[in-house]
C-alpha cells in the first residue's frame, strides 16, 4: 500500500480541500466587488435621472407659466432660470429650440416688445419628460388658460 504524500503535515485530501475552499472565497469576493459596483453604478445612474427629471420639470413649470403672458419680473425671473436649467439640463433638441426661441425673443425686442414661440420648446420638453417617466407619448398641439388674462 502506497502512502499518501505530506506537505507540511497535510494529506493531498486536505490540500485540495483547502484550495477548493479559497477558490470559493474568490469567487465570492469577487462577486460581492462586480455587485457593488454595478449596484453603485446604477444608483448613480437613476440619481442623475431623478435630478433631470425634476430639473425639467421645474424648467417645464417656470416656462408654461411665464409662456403667453404680459411680462412681470416674477415671470422674467421665472424665463431666466427655465432658460439655464434647459441649457444645462435639456437634450440637444431642447437646447436648439431654447435659442430659436431666444433669437425670436431677441428679434422682437428690438421692435419694442420681447415675445416668442415657447410651443415647439414645451412640446419637446414634454415629450422628453414623459419618455423619461416611460409614459405614453402625447403628441398633442399645447394649450393655455389665463384665467387672469394675457394672450390664449
Amino acid at each position: 500500500m502506497i502512502e499518501p504524500q505530506l506537505c507540511l503535515g497535510l494529506e493531498k485530501s486536505h490540500w485540495v480541500t483547502i484550495g477548493s475552499s479559497f477558490v470559493a472565497a474568490m469567487v465570492i469576493c469577487i462577486s460581492w466587488f462586480v455587485t457593488s459596483y454595478l449596484t453603485s453604478k446604477r444608483d448613480y445612474k437613476n440619481k442623475q435621472r431623478e435630478m433631470k427629471i425634476e430639473y425639467l420639470v421645474d424648467a417645464y413649470d417656470k416656462l408654461a407659466l411665464s409662456s403667453n403672458r404680459k411680462l412681470t419680473p416674477e415671470f422674467a425671473t421665472m424665463l431666466e432660470i427655465a432658460t439655464a436649467k434647459i441649457q444645462l439640463f435639456g437634450s440637444p433638441q431642447d437646447i436648439v429650440l431654447l435659442h430659436k426661441f431666444l433669437d425670436e425673443w431677441t428679434e422682437s425686442g428690438k421692435a419694442g416688445r420681447p415675445q416668442g414661440n415657447t410651443d415647439p420648446l414645451l412640446f419637446a420638453l414634454r415629450k422628453s419628460i414623459r419618455n423619461e417617466l416611460t409614459l405614453p407619448e402625447v403628441d398633442t398641439h399645447i394649450s393655455w388658460i389665463r384665467p387672469l388674462g394675457g394672450a390664449q
